[in-house]
């Protein structure tokens, strides 16, 4: 086949040009289609997307609000527990520490008063010994054990020789009479 191009100069160039912009309108309108494409995608993902995670906060609300009560009733069991090993640790057994002092106290000596200070782990005494020399061997029989960390002796406790009234104040170590 024989091809014959007689159409003036001008005319060829308009039908280039003219091809020419077809194939950018076409290439245009697939680029508008693909971007109409993408579009859609991305709105539709968006929406997706905001479902999920309306879904998600709700859910998470739920679960929040479930666990919340569980969490408040665990910090109170803590605290309780913290509270209790608090009141074991500086606890001591008083029946114990009484029991020692008991044992250490002849027949010639009543007490006529006993106080206990928890706070800083004191012990006031109070009472009658019948002669110096068997309050002096409380006051000894208190020095030598190691439960008792300071003993305060006044010495007016001494200047009589018989029907003492005397006072002494003693520390006494906690870990001993646990």
């Amino acid at each position: 086949m024989l091809n014959l191009n007689i159409l003036p100069e001008k005319y060829k160039k308009e039908i280039k040009l003219l091809s020419y912009y077809k194939h950018i309108k076409n290439i245009f309108l697939l680029l508008v289609f693909f971007v109409l494409l993408i579009g859609i995608l991305f709105s539709m993902s968006y929406l997706i997307l905001i479902n999920y995670m309306e879904e998600s906060k709700i859910g998470s609300f739920l679960a929040k609000e479930t666990y919340q009560g569980v969490d408040d009733e665990i910090k109170s069991i803590e605290e309780k527990m913290d509270y209790i090993l608090n009141i074991q640790e500086k606890a001591i057994n008083w029946s114990k520490l009484l029991e020692d002092i008991m044992l250490k106290t002849g027949n010639n000596i009543s007490f006529s008063k006993i106080m206990i200070s928890r706070d800083n782990y004191r012990l006031d005494l109070m009472g009658y010994a019948q002669t110096r020399d068997d309050l002096l061997e409380l006051k000894k029989s208190f020095e030598e054990s190691s439960s008792y960390l300071t003993i305060d002796f006044p010495i007016r406790n001494i200047l009589e020789k018989d029907n003492i009234s005397f006072e002494m104040r003693i520390t006494v170590d906690p870990y001993d009479f646990k």
